[in-house]
């Protein structure tokens, strides 16, 4: 398979994380742009025009079902790859009894 896509960003909002499967590619900016692009549909999805910070890792799971996104230092998304719903959001909080 052949796979030859041009991934459109916005002037000065880099693309900082990339990862791909057999039926996705996703990525995110640094302004904190999410887009999937569908390889089969030749389709592209924006769940999140804009978050509070940086996209700054994107990984699949090893089947492949779920796609973690990590934002900024303290907060990380996960998503079902099958319907690009979000499963849940995490986020870090320091002890406030250190």
């Amino acid at each position: 398979m052949k796979f030859v896509k041009w991934l459109e960003t916005r002037f000065a909002d880099p693309i900082t994380a990339i990862d791909m499967s057999l039926s996705h590619v996703v990525y995110g900016t640094e302004m904190g742009r999410l887009v999937f692009f569908e390889i089969q549909q030749d389709k592209e999805t924006v769940p999140l025009e804009y978050l509070q910070e940086l996209i700054r890792g994107i990984s699949h799971s090893n089947d492949g079902r779920k796609i973690f996104i990590s934002v900024g230092d303290a907060e990380g998304i996960i998503y079902y790859a099958d319907d690009l719903t979000p499963e849940c959001s995490l986020q870090l909080v320091e002890n406030g009894d250190d």
